[in-house]
Formats: structure tokens, sequence, C-alpha cells
């Protein structure tokens, strides 16, 4: 699913899977829908889930994990999760795209993948790095239109 929306709240809490371990919930108000599930509508609000988090003066970080902000509009690619049936970030950081709108009459979206090690197959069976640039900054309306051209072609 793609998805465009503004983040309404960000909340960590203790996983009812694993109490050791943190995630954060984070209430997405959809404004636009690419491709959608049975269980999402436009200006839904929905559930991403994140691995990690801060709950009190304790914290979890999980490499790759986006973070968010209450009030971000953002361009998420998700999947929902099987077991839980909450969304979440296709390749946590890779799936999220924040919309920056400082300039008048030509939003961006960036998405920050500093720190990420990609990998793609080399064509016999196994691995190699993946180059690419570590933030990723294109005008908003070009994003959606290949994401659009990508969901088409499947």
């Amino acid at each position: 699913m793609v998805a465009q929306g503004r983040v309404l709240d960000v909340k960590s809490r203790r996983s009812a899977a694993n109490p050791k371990r943190f995630v954060t919930h984070v209430r997405v108000q959809f404004e636009r829908v690419l491709t959608h599930d049975k269980q999402t509508t436009l200006g839904a609000e929905e559930t991403v889930v994140v691995p990690g988090g801060v709950i009190g003066r304790f914290a979890q970080k999980v490499s790759g994990s986006p973070r968010f902000e209450v009030g971000q509009e953002v361009i998420l690619l998700l999947v929902r999760q099987q077991q839980t049936g909450l969304l979440m970030p296709m390749g946590l950081s890779m799936g999220r795209y924040v919309v920056d709108r400082a300039t008048p009459n030509k939003p961006m979206v960036f998405s920050d993948r500093s720190g990420l090690r990609r990998v793609r197959p080399n064509g016999s069976g196994r691995w190699e790095k993946s180059t690419g640039p570590d933030v990723v900054r294109l005008p908003l309306e070009q994003l959606w239109e290949e994401l659009k051209r990508g969901v088409a072609a499947r």
C-alpha cells in the first residue's frame, strides 16, 4: 500500500509479543492513497508500527527504523502484518518519505537512508552491496508518479 498522510500521534510501548522489546505506534491520517487494502479508506486514521522507541528514561534504537514527529507530512510504502493487522513501512526507513513544503509551489520529499546497508542480488544467487545516495530528495509529484507507474506494473 502507498499512502500520503499526516502524523497525528506517536507513542512508544512494550511489544505485546515480547515485553522486553519496544515498539512505536504512529497514528496517521491518510490524505491520498495510491493503493490500499480492504481495511483502509481515504481519510482513515491508521496505526503504523515501527520497532524501537522511548518509554520514560529507557530507549531502544533499531537500526534503520524511521522516526516520526506529530504534524509531519509523510508518504509511506506500507505492508500489513498478518499477525497483528498493523501496518509497517516496507524496508523501515526506506519506506518513509518526509514531505517538505518550504519551497512555495514545489513540494519536495526526502528519505534519509544514512547508515543503512543496502544490498541487491547479483544474478549468481549472491548478494552484493548496492550503491546509492544516503539522502534521496526529489519533487513530491515526481515521486508520486513513479509510485503510480510501479503500482500499475504489478
